[in-house]
Parts: C-alpha cells; structure tokens; sequence
C-alpha cells in the first residue's frame, strides 16, 4: 500500500516568511481537490499533515481510506522550532496535542503514553531555523522515524536523512510536503504488503515502509512558490503589485539550495560521520545535470586562435582591470550621475565579493580543472573553489549597476559581462552552474544597489 504522509491544504495557516505572514498562505490546495489527485496518482491511503490544523479533515473524514494526521509545529528546550508529523490521531488528541507543542518534553510523553506514530520532518533543512546538538540526541533517543524522503528537498539532505535513519535504526516515512497541487503523490511511503490501513501503519512503525518517489529540485521548487505566489494574487488581488517580484523566485530558490545543502553538510561534520551520495558534485548536480558534460567538451575542444585570445583577454578584464578602467573613465566625465553610478556599482562588487568569498568557502566545490587538464588554457585560477563564480558575479553587478544610469552603454556593459561570464567556462575556471549562479546573483546585486541608493 502507498501513501503520501505529508502533504498540506489551503488550513496550514499563513506562510512563515516577515511581511507575506500577512497576506500570503502556505498552501492554497483545496482538500477535496487534494483527496481526488492523491488517488488518481494510486495512493490507497490519503491522509493530510497541516500545521497544527485538522480542519481539512471535515470535508474529509467520510472517505474510508482516509486517516487523521498533522504537522505539529512545536519548540525544543534549546529554543529551537521542529515540524513534528504525528498520523492517525483522533480530535481529542489533536487538541491535546496542541496543548503540548511549546513543551517539546510534555509533547513526547504524551505521544508515547497514546502510543501514537511520529517522526521528525526534513531533519536537515534549516528553513524551520537552527539546530542543536541537543535536538539530535532527542531525535535519537526518542522519535521512532525520521522523514527520510522529501519531495521538496535536495537528493543529498534526503539521502543524509536516510543513512541517519539507518544508523539509528529508525523508522522511515516520505512525502511530498506538497504545498502545490503538482507534486501531490510524487513522494510516498511503501508498506509492501499490507492490505489496509491498520496493516500498513503497523507496518511503517516497525520499520517496513520504504521511501519512494522523487526528491526536490530548484525547478520545482521554484514553479512551487511561483504557483503559490499566484494563487495569493488570485485570493487577494490587491496583492497584484507584489507580480514583478516572481522574478526573484529562481535567485531566491537557488541561494537556498545552497543554504540547505550547507546546512546538511554541516550536521554531518558535526555528527562526526559521513555518507555515500552526500558529496559536493552530487547536490550541485542537482542543480544543473550538464556541467560534467559541457566541462569534458570544453576541456577537449581545441578553439580557434581568435576564441583564445578574446577568452583570455575577457578573464583578465574580468579580474577588475576593466572595471576599474570604466570607474576611472566616469570620474574624468562632468556627467552629473557618475558619483551616484560608481557608488551604486562600488556597492554591488563589493557585497558580491563577500557574497561570493562566503559561498565558496561554504560550499567548497572543486573546479573543472582538479578533474581534467584543460587542453590548451594555462591560466592558474585565483583559488581552489568553483561555486559560484566570482568574476560573473562582479561583472553583472557592475554592469547591472551602471546600465541603470547609463541605458546607452546597455549593450557594450552587457558584452563584456557575458564575455567574462563565457570565459570562465571555456577557460576551465568554473562549471555552468557557476557561472549561472553567478550571473543571477550579480545581477540581483546590481539591481538592489541601484534601488537602495534611488530610496536615499
């Protein structure tokens, strides 16, 4: 039998994000609507885990495949926040479970007097804030499962929740967390076997339920909190001038990506203990699949002359050369904005150099060049660590900065950042990812810059 163990209705409340707690939901997923594409995606259970809410349960509860469940936001004794599934509740308990959540001790002893089932979600995703070393011995000593497989979250934290399940001997659980209508369904439990649902919620107590179904990815991710964003203009459409920050969604998606995967990371290391599958290349494969392709291309084709030297000559301008030229440029002008261009530009390569320093360092991915000689480039890179790409960041932001002021330089400015952007890969310097990651950053860069400074 299948089940998906985590999925969410328009009653899990208002998003957790300052501001859009006030106008936007987590979910605008209708629970009838819910019901009907969990089984026609074969779920022979549906249950439905909102954040402290049951009420979906009303238009729900005649369905004879369907059980009671929640999503309990609660709070440690170290002042951490943890999203605690609990499944196959009745009313009376859901209250007393509510009773109980901001006194994560209290909630555990009656969770075990009751005998229920329940497993702490996404173990290793900061988006419900820090952890602790405390929380990992709770979640040792007492949770008998943990999630293992969300259909929201990357390979690698999946994969690092899983291998910690296998060493504590936990139980497992998967769901898709969907707070779309999209990914219902494509992230569940597996209890082979089983032939009701009694069987089958034995049968994931005891260790027998698999985790099936895809993990999360930045496009999913993104087309999510887009459809949501939607969704909330449609409820509210006052909200409608909010649109043009959709834009945003893809940068926003892929500086968490990293986050999360930095988080995960980080836990390991800590836990003194290391996993197959949790490596650097495999979570930013997640990220963009062609890199190893394109940099195996790269590094084999023999380019023209002129490639070379127009390659050559961008990365070198790209160290600063050229930006530094066109600030020096600006001073000698009496154009009356050029203080406020270089200050605006000035301010986005700098934040981007720090941003870029951080991630680096967090990330620690290797360049092209650790795995295979490039076979004509000898330029030596600035250091050991590839994501994201400096030069692109700093290209963009400056670029993105002056084309503010200067919408006649648009298409020079944007040459020579895409030059320096190309360069990094055909060079060897950076995979595409990088340089992706890069541009998208510098350029949100830019355009914040340009916006704070137009506030002042």
């Amino acid at each position: 039998m299948k089940c998906d163990l985590h999925v969410h209705t328009l009653h899990s409340g208002m998003c957790t994000v300052p501001v859009m707690d006030r106008i936007c939901r987590e979910s605008y997923n209708d629970p009838d609507e819910v019901y009907r594409i969990l089984k026609g995606r074969g779920m022979n259970l549906v249950t439905v885990t909102d954040h402290d809410s049951i009420e979906a349960s009303e238009g729900l509860r005649h369905y004879p495949d369907f059980f009671l469940s929640e999503e309990v936001s609660c709070i440690s004794a170290s002042g951490t926040r943890l999203h605690v599934g609990v499944h196959d509740i009745s009313e009376r308990q859901h209250v007393e479970l509510q009773r109980r959540r901001d006194d994560l001790s209290a909630l555990l002893a009656y969770l075990d007097e009751h005998q229920l089932f329940f497993a702490v979600n996404h173990v290793f995703s900061s988006l419900t804030g820090p952890r602790t070393d405390h929380d990992f011995a709770i979640f040792e000593k007492h949770f008998p499962a943990l999630e293992t497989r969300n259909g929201q979250m990357l390979a690698s934290c999946n994969s690092a929740a899983a291998g910690l399940a296998a060493r504590w001997g936990k139980a497992a659980t998967a769901g898709s967390d969907a707070h779309t209508l999209r990914s219902l369904g494509l992230t569940y439990t597996e209890v082979a076997g089983a032939r009701n649902q009694e069987e089958f919620l034995g049968g994931v107590r005891r260790g027998l339920g698999t985790a099936q179904g895809v993990s999360g990815n930045c496009l999913a991710l993104t087309q999510a909190v887009a459809a949501i964003g939607c969704a909330m203009i449609r409820e509210r459409p006052s909200t409608l001038a909010l649109a043009p920050l959709l834009a945003a969604v893809p940068l926003i998606v892929l500086v968490n990506a990293i986050l999360e995967y930095t988080f995960a990371r980080k836990w390991i290391t800590r836990l003194g203990w290391s996993l197959t599958g949790m490596t650097v290349s495999k979570a930013l494969s997640t990220l963009s699949g062609p890199d190893y392709v394109l940099m195996r291309r790269i590094n084999r084709w023999p380019a023209p002359r002129w490639i070379r030297w127009w390659m050559i000559a961008s990365t070198r301008g790209g160290d600063g050369w050229f930006w530094v030229g066109c600030g020096l440029i600006l001073l000698l002008t009496r154009d009356p904005e050029r203080y406020a261009a270089l200050t605006a530009a000035a301010l986005a390569a700098t934040t981007g150099a720090l941003l870029f320093i951080t991630l680096k360092k967090a990330v620690g991915r290797k360049r092209p060049c650790a795995f295979e000689p490039h076979c004509w480039a000898r330029l030596l890179p600035p250091d050991q660590f590839s994501f994201p790409s400096g030069h692109t960041i700093t290209a963009f932001a400056v670029a993105v900065s002056l084309d503010h002021y200067y919408p006649s330089a648009q298409p020079a400015l944007l040459f020579c950042a895409f030059s320096t952007a190309i360069s990094r890969i055909l060079l060897g310097m950076h995979f595409l990812s990088d340089v992706i990651a890069g541009a998208l950053l510098g350029a949100a860069l830019g355009a914040g810059s340009v916006w704070l400074l137009s506030g002042w």
